[in-house]
């Protein structure tokens, strides 16, 4: 059952949590520039296996972040497409609750039946008296009568598109999901890695 209100979505939209994505990226740019030149300017001042070894070791750390900056960009794309996804399918409404189809439902029918009735009232006849002579004339007011039938014809209308939309929520909540599900599976990818460089016997390296 998915349940999803229109403020929310659109606070997370205009919070700060996609900067927080982009801080990350820069700062992880800055840092793998900083490996990436360190490396570059040692090549020929510091010679040797030794050197060697640690400057691989530097340029494995750097394909990490790139790999990381890549991953917060990815991240925020994901979050942002899911939660946009539910801004455009809640449009106008300022919530939607799948657990509540049946009532909705169960409206519809009591709206419907009330609408059946006010039209067989229509119909409806009684004998009075005019002048000595017993007449056949309208039970009820058929114009009140139609006011009350027009006014329930719009609620059975907002009843049959809220049904309508509730009945997709599912479905459009199921995608967000696998959009962020696809984003996710990618950290595991990230934290294998980094944990696959092997670290020197002086240092231990881990995620943050």
């Amino acid at each position: 059952m998915a349940q999803i209100y229109s403020d929310e979505l659109k606070a997370t939209l205009s919070s700060n949590t996609f900067d927080m994505f982009d801080a990350e990226s820069s700062e992880s740019k800055t840092l793998n520039d900083a490996i990436s030149n360190f490396v570059d300017s040692t090549k020929e001042k510091l010679t040797g296996t030794q050197y060697d070894t640690f400057r691989s070791q530097f340029e494995k750390f750097s394909e990490a972040l790139a790999v990381r900056m890549a991953l917060a960009a990815s991240l925020g794309a994901a979050i942002k497409e899911a939660i946009q996804l539910l801004v455009d399918y809640i449009g106008e409404d300022t919530s939607l609750d799948s657990s509540k189809l049946e009532e909705y439902k169960q409206e519809r029918q009591t709206c419907a039946n009330s609408i059946d009735s006010l039209k067989g009232m229509l119909s409806a006849t009684h004998q009075v008296e005019r002048d000595g002579v017993m007449v056949t004339e309208a039970k009820y007011n058929s114009a009140e009568i139609n006011q009350k039938i027009a006014i329930a014809e719009e609620t059975l209308a907002e009843l049959d598109r809220i049904i309508a939309k509730v009945e997709g929520l599912d479905a459009v909540y199921a995608k967000a999901e696998s959009i962020l599900a696809g984003a996710f599976s990618q950290i595991d990818g990230f934290k294998s890695n980094v944990s696959s460089i092997s670290p020197n016997g002086l240092y231990s390296y881990s995620i943050a």
